[in-house]
């Protein structure tokens, strides 16, 4: 293959199928999202069990949030269009990528002046950051792009490398109003050495990412001591908050070097794997002070310092166990993740640390596939989690522990009512059980209320320990044509508060039912 029609290929990977994709079966490459996920992040995997698909995705989906954590929106709508596949350019180059651009549309955020949501987490990750009371409307567009190229210049040696970048952009409507930029990148690479069955891989990667966030006000008599929804405040450890006579545009910024090991089993049928990652960074913030002043020739210029003001060191490690084959008449895909990290601040300017977070997380899931002689799909879902978490900030003496452990099934069966169409329908259901939890928090500094732990750490907390349980249910409408296969789907999911032990707690929730709608078309290649 020359090297004009290798790159022409690259350019069009995201629009149009490849060629060797079209002439295989539009039900193989209706893969389920451990095999997905795992072809795109390894393409190497395809020089032993060879599959080639291209996914286009246009999607909408919205959700009304009552029972939820306290900086979460209280609605959100996002819409947006995504693009992923692996193709084999020849013998020895497979090739995957990934795009996806998106708009959301978030109504009634408080707290938080930062594009970081507690939607799916149990705090903010980086505890300094500037907030507000007052719930504000929130715009964000979203950009991600990768791509990785896996090559095999000899049987027994693989190298496979790849970067990807994220980019976004969030605004607020009303005062305060913080303009957010947020940009980061990584590249990484890989090298293996196959030995019959067995193979042993040597990885790592760069990462980088800086956020700049400014703030303003149109009517800057707002951000005063007397209005308190708009006042802002600065939150420096989990707790540990102050008034401001003022406030900064700010710059985060971190990067650093993971490294990594792998072990694979590979046969022509099954595929494991068995791997270690440490990821290791410090998120340092920064104030910019804008000034004028005049220069030796007497011209009015103007100037910015740039402050370090936290930093907040991350210690990540990874272990994970993958696997590709079959159980009898089903397909089996599985993936197992344990990961431990740990979080610590420090204050630059007092010279001091107070804050910890630990985290352990064990996340198993597992896909089994089967087609009868009608090609209708029966698939089965089944994930289970557990985490735990200890978080204790010295200067607040706030200690506070939660574990917990969740788990999601879902079934999901294809009926034909056409030679090229099939109706669809999966169900799901999901349980979050809080088992093990403590919050202790002494007020020591003063007897003024504390403004963060009172409506922010409170409350969440009390969603934080309480049961929940999710429903949802998927129709899709399949219908294959001219070697394309459209996919439109619809599906409704409902969260409930199950029970919480703690009446005080259940006082501070907002209990009603959530809800959550999506729609969207696929188009596989």
């Amino acid at each position: 293959m020359t090297k004009t029609k290798a790159v022409f290929c690259l350019c069009c990977f995201f629009t149009f199928p490849s060629i060797g994709a079209q002439v295989q079966s539009l039900d193989s490459i209706n893969i389920d999202p451990v095999e997905q996920q795992l072809r795109l992040q390894n393409p190497e995997i395809s020089f032993s069990l060879p599959l080639e698909f291209t996914k286009t995705a246009i999607y909408f989906n919205t959700e009304k949030l009552n029972f939820k954590r306290v900086q979460t929106p209280g609605q959100s709508t996002q819409y947006g269009f995504g693009a992923a596949g692996v193709f084999q350019l020849n013998k020895n180059v497979i090739l995957s990528g990934k795009l996806d651009v998106n708009r959301i549309d978030e109504k009634d955020v408080p707290y938080i002046l930062t594009d970081e949501r507690t939607t799916d987490q149990n705090y903010i990750s980086n505890p300094s950051y500037f907030y507000a009371p007052r719930k504000s409307d929130w715009m964000k567009q979203n950009y991600h792009i990768e791509g990785k190229l896996a090559y095999q210049p000899v049987k027994n040696l693989i190298v496979t490398a790849g970067v990807k970048g994220s980019f976004l952009k969030a605004y607020a409507n009303s005062d305060p109003r913080p303009e957010i930029g947020n940009f980061e990148y990584e590249a990484e690479a890989k090298i293996g050495y196959i030995f019959k069955k067995h193979g042993v891989f040597v990885k790592g990667s760069y990462f980088n990412r800086k956020k700049e966030s400014d703030i303003i006000y149109n009517i800057t008599e707002l951000n005063a001591p007397s209005n308190y929804d708009t006042y802002i405040r600065f939150n420096k450890g989990y707790g540990n908050y102050y008034y401001n006579d003022g406030y900064k545009n700010t710059e985060y910024a971190y990067d650093g070097i993971s490294y990594g090991l792998e072990y694979r089993f590979i046969s022509d049928r099954s595929f494991l794997t068995v791997g270690y990652e440490n990821k290791y960074y410090i998120d340092r913030m920064f104030f910019w002070n804008i000034y004028q002043s005049r220069d030796e020739n007497n011209v009015l210029q103007y100037y910015r310092d740039k402050l370090k003001i936290t930093g907040l060191k991350t210690d990540r490690n990874i272990i994970y166990i993958n696997y590709i084959g079959n159980l009898g008449k089903w397909k089996w895909n599985s993936d197992l993740i344990f990961e431990d990290q740990k979080d610590m601040n420090y204050d630059y300017q007092n010279l001091y640390t107070s804050y910890r977070a630990y985290n352990t997380e064990i996340k198993f899931q597992n896909y089994f596939s089967t087609f009868n002689a009608k090609n209708e799909l029966f698939r089965i879902g089944i994930k289970a989690g557990f985490g735990d978490q200890d978080i204790r900030d010295l200067s607040v003496v706030m200690h506070k522990k939660l574990s917990y452990f969740d788990y999601v099934v879902n079934a999901e069966k294809e009926l034909r009512i056409a030679t090229n169409q099939k109706l669809g329908v999966n169900v799901s259901q999901s349980l979050y059980l809080p088992i093990n939890k403590l919050y202790d928090y002494l007020p020591y500094q003063s007897n003024q209320t504390n403004v963060f732990v009172k409506n922010i750490v409170e409350p969440d907390n009390a969603y934080d320990t309480s049961t929940q349980m999710r429903l949802g249910m998927q129709l899709k409408y399949l219908l294959d044509l001219k070697k394309v296969r459209y996919e439109i789907y619809a599906g409704v999911n409902q969260t409930f508060f199950v029970n919480n032990d703690n009446q005080y707690y259940k006082s501070l929730l907002n209990t009603k039912v959530n809800r959550y709608f999506n729609f969207g078309i696929n188009f596989y290649y």
